[in-house]
């Protein structure tokens, strides 16, 4: 289990008055916006409010192959 915590970002980018800033994973709140960039792992839960992307679910699922 601690290996799986472990996996996860410690920072993610949140866009503040149109400014992208690093901050921890654990001070995001609530109805704020995170950028996330092509290869980055996805930081928290939340909805898609632009852009589009394949997300590989296989470290959730549990598969042994990307499940997209």
């Amino acid at each position: 289990m601690k290996k799986l915590l472990n996996l996860k970002p410690q920072e993610a980018t949140v866009i503040v008055d149109g400014k992208e800033i690093k901050i921890p994973v654990e001070n995001i709140l609530k109805g704020d916006t995170v950028a996330v960039k092509t290869g980055e792992k996805i930081p928290v839960d939340g909805i898609v409010i632009s852009g589009s992307a394949e997300i590989d679910q296989s470290m959730i699922t549990g598969e042994s192959v990307p499940a997209f």
